[in-house]
């Protein structure tokens, strides 16, 4: 049996990110910082260790 090459190449890094959906990690810390950002209140409460505020 033959494999015939039809002029196929490898793809860059920067293409296999992209299409694996780019740097994961950089996602997950924009969840966690939009996360933050929408409870600010709660963040600064738990960093001062009190008790969080009931929504």
């Amino acid at each position: 049996m033959e494999i015939k090459n039809y002029s196929v190449i490898e793809l860059s890094l920067v293409e296999k990110k992209e299409i694996n959906g780019g740097n994961i990690l950089w996602k997950l810390l924009a969840a966690v910082g939009v996360a933050i950002i929408e409870d600010w209140d709660n963040f600064k409460k738990g960093l001062a260790g009190e008790p969080e505020i009931a929504k």
